[in-house]
């Protein structure tokens, strides 16, 4: 039999909130996020595909207002990040961090570091 246990936010916030942060994933998590928030910015391009011009989104570096694409930063990642975290796990930060569906320190899809 399953059972269930209701808290309130303020519940959460004192227990589940600590435990969700000590782990090796979250201080991964926190350690790429804060380097898209440093030296990063959301932007969306106008891009000519084949004969349409389409919005794109696009990153725009903060160092020399450069754009770029998602599979710039995540090749620089895979290499700063070598032997930490995997391909997989920096594509879904990248791309929920474009998108804003990071919550409490969480990914919209359950991925593991490596």
């Amino acid at each position: 039999m399953i059972k269930k246990i209701i808290i309130t936010e303020s519940q959460y916030n004192k227990i589940i909130k600590p435990l969700i942060k000590e782990g090796d994933y979250h201080i991964v998590l926190d350690e790429v996020l804060d380097n898209l928030n440093k030296n990063y910015e959301m932007v969306t391009a106008i891009v000519k595909d084949y004969h349409d011009y389409n919005e794109q989104p696009r990153f725009k570096v903060k160092a020399d207002d450069s754009i770029i694409e998602a599979k710039d930063i995540l090749d620089y990642f895979k290499y700063s990040y070598h032997g930490v975290c995997g391909e997989e796990f920096l594509k879904q930060v990248i791309d929920d961090w474009y998108h804003g569906r990071i919550k409490d320190g969480m990914l919209s899809k359950n991925i593991t570091l490596k």
